[in-house]
């Protein structure tokens, strides 16, 4: 699921042009220029029944969006809420519709030489499943 997301967002037709490659699990490249995504799975989101798991993931996925200014970020940010809401299919895994969860405006984060970078912190439930 975590490449498949990964390149649902920079195959968007609005998220790809502004961030190019750099959406990354995990961290954000420091050598990497603005804007950016990072992105880390919050929960592990099995979901079972009294047979054991029903192969439905339901994960809640933090999606950081990173500007160099917050209205930057909030625009970039409200570009991925539009592309990962949609149920959609990619690279094998089907997403079902995904739900935000909690949308937060966080402190800017100090970067090398001087620079900042503002962060929107998106929280999603991800419906999906492997093919």
């Amino acid at each position: 699921m975590e490449e498949a997301l990964h390149d649902r967002l920079i195959a968007d037709a609005a998220v790809g042009p502004l961030i190019g490659d750099r959406a990354a699990w995990g961290e954000r490249i420091e050598a990497e220029s603005l804007p950016a995504l990072v992105l880390n799975r919050v929960t592990a989101g099995r979901d079972y029944d009294h047979d054991g798991n029903d192969g439905l993931q339901t994960p809640i996925i933090q999606i950081d969006c990173l500007g160099s200014s917050y209205i930057a970020a909030r625009a970039l940010a409200c570009k991925v809420i539009d592309a990962v809401e949609p149920a959609a299919t990619e690279g094998g895994i089907e997403f079902g519709q995904s739900f935000l969860q909690a949308d937060r405006d966080m402190d800017p984060v100090d970067l090398p030489g001087g620079e900042r970078a503002f962060r929107v912190s998106l929280d999603f439930l991800i419906f999906y499943k492997e093919l």
